[in-house]
């Protein structure tokens, strides 16, 4: 997602996740081990940040604010080469 995201991206793109730690994960497994119990489909995922972020950067944007709350992670990417216009 983050790849097709940055594709579109003309000048800045932002994105949020979760914050990477064990007690995020301990939530997120949880809430994903109840899911399945109520034998519904959707299943919830936690990618690593720098990934995210360097997929992100392989389409030319570059990261210029990492920001953290308690759980959430926001970042702020600039296109480095302008696109033009469809």
């Amino acid at each position: 997602m983050a790849g097709a995201a940055a594709g579109h991206t003309r000048e800045v793109l932002v994105v949020s996740f979760p914050k990477e730690r064990w007690w995020t994960r301990a939530v997120i497994s949880l809430g994903d081990l109840a899911l399945r119990v109520a034998r519904q489909q959707f299943q919830v995922f936690l990618h690593p940040p720098d990934k995210i972020l360097a997929t992100a950067e392989r389409h030319g944007l570059k990261t210029v604010s990492n920001k953290t709350s308690f759980f959430w992670e926001v970042a702020s990417l600039r296109r480095t080469i302008a696109v033009p216009a469809k």
